[in-house]
């Protein structure tokens, strides 16, 4: 089965973008401000009423529940006249390079603030531009100019976007008071381990998303969040992962080092003992000779293709009782690559995907539990009708009938409807 280069990515961005849809997009309903915690004693900031109008700058489309839209109207400086009541501003698509000082000082109800695709640089804001905004929980800053992540950021945010800048650094102490962090996007930057401080991400024990893909990391990089559940570092520069490179990581449930440097002499083989609740783990595009040892038994998702897989050695799937899905397409593995009875330990495994590999024969220890089997671009002629007896669940056989030259009964009548299914 071919897999789209950037299939990751593009998933990747649909997701995010559903997130932020409903978490970020979407003006608080009655029943969602009910639940906000109550303001401080010195706290003195106005509470809004859906029911009132509230000023709105020229060019820009206002509503009383207090969203201002003033997204690709071609500004070149901050709007004026923001009211009080102001709660999502959007700002993006325009052509800011600087924000003002004190442009948020009367915006104390505002939640979401968006600025992408503008011209912003860090020489156009200083660290205080946002520190007033103590409501502020989703914060886009992507696709401008900075080159270092700024001080000053709001303490309550929750999702900060800073993809697709120019960032060269992260400070010790830009993201660290940020203690409500969530969500961290920092892909498609210019990042290298060591222009990350080691105390970057130090305190951020609510921080569960980090993307850090499309950057120049050399190393997974020091010191990252203990609480992170799902880290995307693929297409970088990664070249080698030591034995206590991910040790901190112990909550990580998705981990993603695709398109990467990665050889099998440099993967040390505890790279990944204390990652126990890790469910998805993809390797794909580097350049691995042999499956890596020392998987952790809780993966349920493993992906490495389009690497250079010739070896799947002796136990290396032994009690992996949970993987579900196995894609190894686009290797050079052979039937005398793989031990004896390795796909038979499997037993959750419902897809297995070894096209694009150098197998001669329909693998005889397929498990019961597989559903959908990958095998086209291999070196196979020919397929005996006993070759599915042991998989009664069967949903999808796929292969290049072009290929065959001799087939029992089972797939014979089936083979011109490419790909065949066999039931």
């Amino acid at each position: 089965m071919a897999f789209p280069k950037h299939s990751i990515l593009q998933a990747l961005s649909v997701l995010l973008l559903a997130w932020v849809l409903v978490h970020c997009q979407a003006p608080l309903e009655a029943e969602e401000e009910k639940k906000e915690k109550p303001l401080k004693e010195t706290d003195t900031a106005p509470e809004v009423t859906k029911s009132e109008p509230i000023d709105c700058p020229p060019d820009c489309s206002c509503t009383a529940e207090g969203t201002v839209d003033c997204a690709g109207v071609n500004l070149i400086e901050f709007p004026a006249g923001l009211s009080d009541k102001t709660r999502q501003l959007s700002l993006q698509s325009n052509k800011l390079e600087k924000i003002p000082a004190g442009a948020f000082n009367n915006l104390p109800n505002l939640r979401e603030l968006y600025l992408q695709n503008n011209l912003l640089s860090n020489e156009g804001m200083d660290n205080g531009t946002f520190s007033q905004l103590t409501r502020l929980e989703c914060l886009d800053l992507s696709n401008n100019n900075l080159s270092v992540v700024p001080k000053g950021l709001p303490r309550n945010l929750v999702l900060l976007h800073l993809e697709k800048n120019s960032i060269r650094l992260i400070p010790g102490d830009a993201l660290t008071p940020v203690r409500n962090l969530e969500y961290l996007l920092l892909h498609n930057n210019k990042l290298r381990s060591r222009s990350i401080h080691p105390n970057a991400f130090q305190g951020l024990k609510k921080l569960h998303t980090l993307h850090m893909y499309n950057n120049l990391l050399e190393r997974v990089p020091r010191s990252l969040p203990r609480r992170a559940k799902t880290l995307m570092l693929l297409h970088n520069h990664i070249s080698e992962i030591g034995r206590n490179d991910l040790s901190i990581l112990y909550s990580l449930t998705e981990l993603n080092l695709s398109y990467n440097k990665l050889t099998s002499s440099k993967l040390h083989r505890e790279a990944f003992r204390k990652l126990r609740f890790l469910e998805t783990l993809e390797l794909s595009g580097n350049s691995l000779h042999s499956m890596p040892l020392g998987l952790p038994r809780s993966l349920q998702v493993l992906e490495i293709k389009n690497n250079k897989l010739n070896s799947i050695p002796d136990g290396v799937l032994m009690g992996m009782e949970k993987l579900r899905k196995l894609i190894l397409s686009n290797n050079q593995l052979k039937l005398n690559s793989v031990y004896q009875g390795a796909w038979m330990e499997l037993t959750a495994l419902t897809t297995l995907d070894l096209s694009g590999n150098q197998l001669s024969h329909i693998p005889s220890d397929l498990p019961e539990s597989l559903e959908y089997l990958y095998l086209q671009h291999n070196r196979i002629s020919s397929v005996p009708s006993s070759a599915f007896e042991g998989t009664p669940k069967i949903k999808g056989i796929y292969l290049r009938p072009d290929t065959l030259q001799v087939c029992g009964n089972l797939v014979c009548g089936s083979l011109h409807n490419f790909p065949f299914h066999a039931n």
